[in-house]
């Protein structure tokens, strides 16, 4: 992770390259066990999209999602959605994301994010959020 961090400030396409060809082999380490694998992976997938290697990232994320239903995919698919523009795509994964992981405010917040941006989805988003909110008291 100290990686990444430390890249942030060097956004070179060749460093990210490098942690890509880590994360693989890091991968391979696991491959008997592929939940060990699940870190080096969403990392893997960041590292993809740092390295505007996007459909790659999203094709690792949606493997962690339908294997693992993981959490982190989720939040970083939503992300990478959003940086491309795709804001109904980034919403229907947010919504997917909470119907997974219904305790989780990440997902919620995430939503009211976006329905500031789409203002077709707000009223909806907004009815949802509310119907949540209802089953959480009761």
């Amino acid at each position: 992770m100290d990686e990444i961090k430390n890249l942030s400030q060097d956004n070179s396409k060749s460093k990210y390259e490098e942690l890509i060809k880590s994360y693989k082999e890091e991968i391979k380490k696991y491959s008997d066990s592929p939940r060990k694998a699940i870190n080096a992976r969403n990392l893997l997938a960041f590292a993809y999209f740092k390295a505007n290697r996007i459909e790659e990232a999203r094709q690792e994320l949606l493997s962690l999602i339908n294997d693992f239903q993981n959490y982190t995919a989720y939040r970083q698919l939503i992300n990478i959605e959003k940086s491309e523009g795709n804001l109904d795509d980034a919403i229907l994964w947010a919504y997917q994301g909470l119907e997974k992981y219904p305790d989780s405010n990440d997902f919620i917040k995430q939503l009211i994010l976006m329905s500031k941006e789409d203002k077709d989805s707000q009223e909806f988003i907004y009815s949802i959020l509310e119907l949540l909110k209802n089953e959480k008291e009761r």
